[in-house]
């Protein structure tokens, strides 16, 4: 299970903007997110840098892909009430593909959710990181392992 309520730099300066300016730069809703992971190398201050977490996810050469928001979230998002934050999670199992390369994809440690489809597609300047937060129990990914997250295990939370 993934818990996070961790924003990314630049999404907290676009979120911001939205509600006060009207202004939507870094801020994208569902057919336009992705859900990727990274792996142990990234640690979670270097992941909040768009600059630093692409350089640690799983290259889509080695049978990894990147779930789209909009395929695995269609719930609406839980009102907090009291010291229950907002939330909302997967409704729909997600599916990063099997390691085809022979080293696998080492440890995934943790996601993230961003503007871009693929990290090579898009490139670091142009893929705007949103969320990010780590899994409980990272997961070594060798060749010809899967990477699913179940149903209702993927959670965002608003503080």
């Amino acid at each position: 299970m993934a818990l996070t309520g961790a924003k990314a730099d630049n999404f907290e300066t676009g979120l911001l903007n939205y509600i006060f300016l009207g202004t939507t730069t870094n801020v994208h809703t569902g057919t336009n997110l992705w859900v990727g992971l990274f792996t142990s190398n990234a640690g979670v201050p270097a992941i909040a840098d768009a600059a630093q977490y692409a350089a640690y996810e799983p290259d889509s050469a080695n049978g990894y892909q990147r779930v789209q928001v909009s395929a695995a979230f269609s719930t609406v998002a839980a009102n907090g009430a009291g010291d229950l934050p907002a939330s909302i999670s997967n409704d729909a199992l997600m599916d990063f593909g099997t390691s085809t390369n022979s080293a696998g994809w080492g440890s995934v440690t943790g996601f993230f959710i961003t503007t871009g489809a693929n990290a090579q597609a898009n490139g670091v300047g142009n893929d705007a990181m949103m969320y990010y937060g780590t899994f409980d129990t990272p997961r070594i990914v060798s060749t010809g392992d899967s990477v699913r997250i179940n149903t209702t295990n993927l959670t965002i939370k608003e503080k």
